[in-house]
C-alpha cells in the first residue's frame, strides 16, 4: 500500500517472485486525492523468457485513509491503438475546440432528427406490408391490416395453442393427479423443489 505517488508502481511479481510485468516509464498526469498515472510497461513472455512489446496503461488512484488504491484503469494494448488515440487527440486539440463542436453538433442533430428514407431496389416487391403498421400497431402475420385489440385477444385455434400438459409435470386429467395434491397446478406459479 502506497502513501505517496512516488511509491506507486506497475511492476508485478508472481508467486515465484518472477517479474511478469515491468514498469518501463511513467508520467504523473494528476496529483492529489485522485491521482492519475500513465505507465509504459511490458509483460513477460513466459515461453520465450523475454518481454513483449511495450503497452500503456492509464491508472486512476484514490487516496483513502492516507493510502492510494486503484480505482480504474484503461489499457492501450498496442502501438497502433496508441497512435490512433494520439491522432484523435491531436486533431481535437490542435484546432479551435469551439469551432469543432459547432461544426459537429448540427450534423449530429440532423442525423438524429429524422430516419433516412430507403428506396427499394429495382424489381423488388413493394406491396408487402411492413411488420409494424404506420400506426404503430403490431401486424398479424399474413394480414394486411394491423392487429386490433379484438384480434389480439381472440383465443388461438387448437393447432396453434400452447400445450399445457407437461409444463408442471402433471397430466391434464385431474383424476390421474389425486396422489399429487401438493404439486402446483398449471395456474399456480412454478417453484423449484430443492
Amino acid at each position: 500500500m502506497a502513501e505517496r505517488i512516488e511509491e506507486l508502481t506497475f511492476d508485478y511479481r508472481n508467486e515465484e517472485n518472477v517479474l511478469v510485468r515491468r514498469e518501463v516509464d511513467r508520467a504523473v498526469l494528476s496529483k492529489g486525492a485522485w491521482a492519475t498515472i500513465m505507465y509504459l510497461y511490458q509483460d513477460l513472455d513466459r515461453r520465450a523468457g523475454t518481454y513483449k512489446p511495450a503497452k500503456v496503461s492509464i491508472v486512476r488512484y484514490r487516496k483513502n485513509n492516507g493510502v492510494y488504491r486503484k480505482q480504474s484503469s484503461f489499457n492501450i494494448s498496442s502501438e497502433k491503438q496508441g497512435r490512433a488515440i494520439m491522432e484523435v487527440l491531436d486533431r481535437w486539440y490542435s484546432t479551435d475546440l469551439d469551432k469543432l463542436i459547432a461544426a459537429i453538433k448540427p450534423a449530429q442533430e440532423q442525423a438524429s432528427a429524422a430516419p433516412a428514407e430507403v428506396e427499394a431496389p429495382a424489381g423488388t416487391k413493394t406491396d408487402v406490408p411492413p411488420p409494424i403498421a404506420s400506426s404503430g400497431a403490431p401486424m398479424d402475420h399474413g394480414a394486411a391490416e394491423p392487429m386490433t385489440h379484438e384480434t389480439a385477444t381472440e383465443p388461438l385455434s387448437q393447432e396453434h395453442s400452447a400445450p399445457t400438459a407437461g409444463l408442471s409435470g402433471q397430466s391434464e386429467n385431474k383424476a390421474d393427479s389425486n396422489d399429487n395434491e401438493d404439486k402446483p397446478s398449471v395456474s399456480q406459479p412454478w417453484k423449484p423443489g430443492y
